[in-house]
């Protein structure tokens, strides 16, 4: 059985650590920004530490997980490039950068539909924005339980 290197834990804690104490900034800023329904949250430890696990299986840089601070917005039909347009236009004065865009409204991922926007916030810590509509978001959380359960199939057989 592998276990985890104490880098890794370290890691883990102090990503875990920082993604908490920028939360509450976080969630009002992108309110502000995109306006809508927004929630935010930190990922989980056991999800993070089975990233890590996949990321270094892959030859991954851990440190460009970019989900362990997370937003979503949910919006009407037809206004979701509208939040994505008012993200890039004032971000920056937050100090927060747009690294990249995926739009999978555009280019559907198994039956996944949203845009996903990784950030990087002034303190560098990497996050991501979740852009859905209704629809979307309840085809997400409908898909997400098989999602992560086929997500690990392959790290089974690390252990």
């Amino acid at each position: 059985m592998r276990t985890r290197s104490i880098s890794d834990d370290a890691y883990v804690t102090s990503v875990l650590e920082a993604g908490q104490s920028n939360l509450a900034a976080f969630r009002s800023d992108i309110e502000e920004l995109v306006g809508g329904d927004v929630t935010a949250q930190l990922k989980g430890e056991a999800s993070l530490r089975g990233k890590v696990q996949r990321y270094k299986a892959a030859d991954r840089d851990i440190r460009k997980i970019s989900d362990v601070l997370r937003a979503q917005s949910i919006v009407p039909e037809g206004e979701i490039y509208k939040d994505l347009e008012r993200l890039q236009a004032g971000a920056e004065a937050k100090g927060i950068k747009v690294v990249q865009v995926h739009d999978y409204f555009q280019k559907p991922d198994s039956g996944y539909r949203g845009i996903n926007v990784k950030l990087e916030l002034p303190n560098k810590q990497l996050a991501e924005l979740q852009i859905h509509t209704q629809d979307s978001h309840t085809i997400r959380e409908t898909l997400h339980p098989r999602y992560e359960k086929f997500r690990n199939v392959d790290m089974q057989g690390l252990d």
